[in-house]
């Protein structure tokens, strides 16, 4: 039997040209929607890993200004406002604000899609996220600079109140060495350097030392003492005394700032005259015992200074009119009370601080200290004992 081999040539011949057909569509859509799928996927992983990045970048910015954040805290904690040259560096550093937010917690990145248009959507949004982390993670570093730089400035403000602070002359040589050092410490501290612990040593240095100035200048003969000076002040009081031979009349300082409160006084109507100035170790001996003999040493202890202790003979203290308590509910004792520290000087007994000066209420005793820290006094409500971290306590 002939077959007829054209009847089955046009099917295969149809066959051919679908299958011709399929792969002309297969090689010019499918494939290059594949690429550029999985070119879209690639970038999609890439924005992912970069937003990851961001997101571990934020949060250690994130971590370190919470950290110096807890660090300006502790420093504020350690530092008296007595143990800085500055005040003003705590009241910056008290005044910081750390606000870092809560951890970034990036959105979910969905299943790919099948096309690489809505794969590029979401690399967007996931860049989007990833500049926005970014400028976070630029604006906490920036937050933790300015608050690790405010407690730089403590710490400079602490050295600058060192430097100004002579080692206590009759602190022993361990002593003195071991404040020396702890005072060097705070010279440059290195950038992971614990603050709070370097100024807790400095403090506890100056502490020990002043403590053992003091125990031992009392084995010292009164013309031989040194006097204990602290940031530029001088301290007199039942702790720590000064020479015999100290002082020569009142300071030009002091002459000069009275002569000025004197002056702003009389053109207000009020008279204000010094009634008992500067006073030698001699006539302070002299005051002193008699009130001893007829008060007994108990009662002279609690307004008379021994001889050696009075801050008359630094030149640097007077008293005002009357010497009585009425003085300060007179217009020149009220007046004095509110506007004296405008000039420098501090009533430097004031009422309810007995128990830390050692003395009683004295509204007409003034002390000169000068205008910086006669205000920060005033302003904080603090006695000399309290803003150095002194004690007025005889020791015999």
């Amino acid at each position: 039997m002939q077959v007829d081999r054209r009847r089955f040539l046009i099917p295969i011949a149809g066959i051919i040209a679908v299958l011709v057909v399929a792969a002309v569509v297969v090689v010019a859509v499918i494939v290059p929607q594949r690429a550029a799928v999985d070119a879209a996927t690639a970038r999609l992983e890439a924005a992912v890993e970069a937003r990851d990045a961001a997101v571990a970048a934020a949060e250690e910015a994130r971590a370190a200004l919470l950290a110096a954040g807890d660090e300006a805290s502790a420093l504020l904690s350690v530092v008296g406002r007595g143990a800085v040259a500055d005040p003003s560096t705590l009241d910056a550093l008290a005044a910081v604000t750390v606000d870092a937010g809560d951890p970034p917690v990036p959105n979910a990145v969905p299943p790919a899609p099948g096309d690489a248009a809505a794969i590029d959507a979401v690399v967007e949004r996931v860049g989007a996220e990833t500049a926005a982390l970014e400028e976070r993670a630029v604006s906490l570093a920036a937050e933790r600079d300015a608050v690790a730089g405010a407690s730089l400035a403590v710490v400079a403000s602490v050295h600058a109140w060192g430097l100004n602070t002579p080692t206590p002359p009759h602190a022993p040589a361990d002593a003195a060495e071991a404040y020396t050092a702890a005072l060097s410490a705070l010279a440059e501290p290195a950038a992971d350097a614990d603050l709070v612990a370097l100024v807790t040593a400095f403090r506890t240095a100056f502490t020990t030392a002043l403590a053992a100035h003091e125990l031992a200048s009392r084995s010292v003969d009164a013309a031989s003492v040194q006097p204990t000076i602290i940031n530029g002040t001088l301290i007199a009081n039942k702790t720590f005394r000064i020479p015999s031979s100290y002082g020569a009349g009142l300071t030009p300082e002091t002459e000069a700032a009275f002569a000025a409160m004197q002056a702003e006084a009389a053109s207000l109507g009020l008279d204000l005259y010094i009634s008992s100035g500067f006073r030698s170790y001699g006539s302070q001996e002299a005051i002193y015992g008699n009130y001893v003999a007829t008060q007994g040493q108990a009662e002279a202890d609690t307004h008379s200074a021994r001889p050696g202790h009075s801050e008359h003979q630094t030149g640097l203290t007077f008293d005002l009119n009357s010497i009585t308590e009425a003085f300060g509910s007179t217009p020149e004792g009220l007046w004095v009370r509110d506007n004296a520290h405008r000039f420098g000087f501090i009533v430097r007994y004031p009422p309810g601080k007995e128990a830390i000066t050692g003395y009683i209420w004295e509204p007409w005793h003034l002390r000169y200290v000068g205008v910086p820290l006669a205000t920060e006094l005033v302003t904080t409500g603090l006695t000399v004992e309290e803003y150095f971290g002194i004690t007025s306590v005889y020791s015999y």
